[in-house]
């Protein structure tokens, strides 16, 4: 078996990967970050394919599966082929998108340990009036795939999207909330608080990579179950997305 890598870097001109052997102790999968030797290094790549074909030169094994890794789901490695292909940019640029720097720049990761607070109930005094509990039905009935919720500023669009996520949530699931500017963070993350006992991982581009490994190895582990974050959260690991919520989806941030 062979397996084709992908690294956050240029690999030649007309090559997007480099061809590594797969050591037969190893059970390899697509998407997984994986050791490799470079020349005289030992770097981080991720498993691009999987094939039988022999190719026409020497290749040398990977080395291992990289532990306490967020690795990459069969549905971010079709997004990112789908990206590359559509905006007509180097895979090795569009994986950036989806490992932050210190995963792939840190020798070894570590395995960040969950908070003792597992509480997800929804606060009870946040109950809904008429409106906003028709709203929240006819999202619950339709089995269309986008749905707008359209309401003037203060009408209560929010305290829906509460609602709704502890649903998703009490199914197993996680939940995205996108907001359209960084500077609106703070607001949004307290709002939540105020409504779930737990803790939330926050993403945006002013994250120290420190902050974003945190965060990227809480939301693969599936420990964070509510994620709020501009457009770059998009790239999160998540295991189990329920819904992704686009507040102010008109906003020209998010074009």
């Amino acid at each position: 078996m062979y397996a084709e890598i992908l690294l956050p870097q240029k690999v030649g001109k007309d090559k997007d990967t480099l061809t590594y052997q797969v050591p037969s102790q190893l059970e390899i999968k697509k998407g997984q970050i994986v050791h490799i030797p470079l020349r005289t290094k030992k770097i981080k790549g991720v498993v691009l394919n999987l094939h039988e074909n022999t190719p026409p030169y020497k290749t040398k094994e990977l080395i291992e599966i990289v532990e306490n890794a967020p690795h990459l789901e069969s549905w971010q490695i079709d997004l990112l082929e789908w990206l590359a292909a559509y905006y007509f940019c180097p895979k090795f640029k569009v994986l950036k998108l989806f490992l932050p720097v210190s995963i792939v720049k840190k020798k070894k990761l570590t395995a960040f340990i969950p908070d003792d607070e597992d509480l997800f109930d929804l606060d009870k005094r946040h109950i809904l009036n008429p409106e906003q509990l028709h709203a929240l039905e006819k999202i619950d009935q339709t089995t269309k795939q986008v749905i707008i919720l359209k309401g003037i500023t203060s009408s209560g669009k929010t305290e829906v999207y509460m609602h709704l996520a502890d649903k998703h949530i009490h199914e197993g699931k996680q939940v995205l909330f996108l907001i359209p500017e960084i500077s609106l963070t703070p607001q949004m993350a307290q709002r939540f608080h105020g409504h779930f006992k737990h803790k939330l991982a926050i993403i945006h581009s002013q994250l120290t990579n420190k902050e974003k490994e945190k965060a990227w190895q809480s939301i693969h582990k599936g420990e964070t179950k509510i994620v709020i974050g501009s457009r770059s959260s998009l790239f999160a690991p998540f295991k189990n997305l329920g819904a992704i919520i686009m507040d102010e989806e008109h906003d020209n941030s998010y074009k």
